[in-house]
């Protein structure tokens, strides 16, 4: 995705996961697996989702492997975005 996109969203969601509430400078240092954030797309690129701050959402790491591991629903996500 375009690099400024990328900090589009970044800083719409305060560069702050917007599931969980964890930013790598305000971030528990006890929570050693929780190393940085990354974006995901609400609808899956590869099934024809945009590369547009509408359809992405900071997430941390944590989240967005729950996210793809079906532990965490995309309409929770949406929700969040819409908020």
């Amino acid at each position: 995705m375009p690099d400024p996109v990328r900090i589009k969203v970044l800083e719409r969601d305060g560069f702050t996961c917007r599931h969980c509430g964890w930013n790598p400078e305000n971030g528990n240092s006890a929570d050693r697996y929780r190393t940085l954030l990354e974006l995901h797309h609400i609808e899956h690129h590869a099934k024809g989702g945009a590369n547009t701050p509408e359809n992405l959402i900071t997430l941390c790491n944590i989240c967005h492997d729950e996210v793809h591991r079906g532990n965490i629903a995309a309409d929770t996500l949406t929700s969040v975005l819409k908020s």
